[in-house]
């Protein structure tokens, strides 16, 4: 299999996990974060996940990919019927792309430095690598959804937030260990 359908695979999964989890979840769990530990609620979480993948989107017919505008839409991150909405979207439009044909270099603006406001810093990338990317930033936002909501005393499934890569070195530990930092 290609390497951009293994990677949009991989995205689907990790939206599936997503979906599952919204759809276990009722307004307030989703919408709420834990403040002493600076956790923003999973929605918010999920809303910025989403948006990072529609800034990858949007760009790609022009193929500059701007990470700084992203939607920030608040309904998404407070109402988990938007949130599985845009789930649902989000899954479709990755699907689509392993049919389409990107531009075969992506130009890619990330967060500018503070202080640096008004500069466009671009680094070259592939649709690969920024699948990849998000791929990882992705997981990253899921495990602090995850720790947010046991710090709420929510059950999570045990494989929410991980690694593929630490999942499989999970299942061939002769005893339970944590999952955290392998």
């Amino acid at each position: 299999m290609p390497r951009r359908r293994l990677l949009i695979a991989a995205h689907s999964g990790l939206l599936d996990q997503a979906l599952a989890l919204v759809e276990s979840l009722d307004a307030e769990a989703y919408r709420t974060g834990v403040p002493a530990a600076q956790l923003a609620a999973p929605g918010a979480h999920l809303r910025h996940v989403l948006d990072m993948v529609d800034c990858l989107l949007a760009g790609l017919p022009g193929g500059v990919v701007d990470y700084e505008s992203r939607a920030r839409d608040t309904r998404v991150e407070s109402d988990p019927a938007a949130g599985r909405v845009a789930l649902l979207r989000a899954r479709e439009a990755l699907d689509a792309l392993s049919a389409a044909t990107p531009p075969e270099r992506l130009r890619i603006h990330g967060d500018t430095p503070v202080g640096m406001e008004g500069e466009r810093v671009l680094a070259e990338s592939t649709l690969e690598r920024e699948l990849q990317f998000l791929l990882n930033h992705g997981l990253h936002h899921f495990a602090l959804i995850a720790v947010g909501l046991r710090l709420r005393g929510r059950a999570v499934p045990t494989d929410f937030g991980l690694a593929p890569s630490t999942v499989r070195w999970l299942a061939t530990q002769p005893q339970e260990r944590s999952a955290c930092a392998h």
